[in-house]
């Protein structure tokens, strides 16, 4: 299963591969990506934002932030390859469909690879369902075999995840977010990672209050 060319930015992007065209090609496949699954905007807006603040307090450079942005901002876009009867399914998922829908991050990071300005997110889009103890999708990658990036964004994902308010239930406190993240430290999530973003957890729950504009001038522009 592959995503059509269709689905693809119009506009060809050679070198350089500059923050300025990976945000550009990134809204298009968004717009395309919400237009199939309506739900995705504000998660990935907060998602990405979460991402941000989890990688400045790691101490990931500067100028790997917007990077780090458009991999959280488009990591479910492997779903643009999943056919609408499996995606938008109003009952429960058999074996058969889940196992179309676990490719979703090999078809978001084989799209992003073809995509010059976006090919430095693939990696991450590509393991953002891995986990630390190796139980993980696609590829049951373990430990420091997944890549930085994505394991900062799996924290990030999960604590909206578990934070954010559905329609069939109240988003948790930030105490049982935290307690979870604990719990789930060396299983689900990178421990040295939640040990730090834990002890500096009043800047995550400072998020509620929106994304700060510090986090958009991380932008580099041309």
């Amino acid at each position: 299963m592959s995503v059509p060319d269709d689905l693809r930015p119009h506009r060809k992007v050679e070198r350089p591969q500059t923050p300025d065209h990976a945000y550009a090609d990134a809204d298009v496949l968004l717009g395309q990506l919400r237009a199939h699954d309506p739900v995705t905007g504000e998660h990935v807006s907060r998602v990405a934002c979460l991402a941000m603040e989890i990688a400045l307090i790691q101490g990931v450079p500067v100028e790997r932030i917007p990077m780090i942005e458009v991999g959280a901002r488009l990591h479910d876009i492997g779903k643009l390859g999943i056919p609408d009867e499996i995606l938008k399914k109003p009952s429960a998922l058999d074996a058969s469909e889940w196992a179309v829908i676990r490719r979703h991050p090999l078809l978001g990071g084989d799209l992003l690879a073809t995509i010059p300005s976006l090919a430095p997110a693939a990696e991450t889009v590509a393991a953002h369902h891995e986990r630390w103890d190796g139980a993980g999708y696609p590829h049951q990658l373990a430990g420091t075999d997944i890549p930085l990036d994505a394991r900062i964004f799996a924290v990030a994902d999960s604590i909206d995840a578990m934070h954010a308010d559905r329609p069939y239930r109240r988003g948790m406190s930030w105490s049982v977010v935290r307690a979870e993240l604990g719990s789930g430290a060396g299983a689900q999530w990178d421990p040295a990672l939640c040990d730090l973003l834990l002890g500096r957890f009043d800047r995550i729950m400072a998020l509620d209050l929106g994304c700060p504009p510090s986090h958009r001038a991380l932008r580099v522009t041309e």
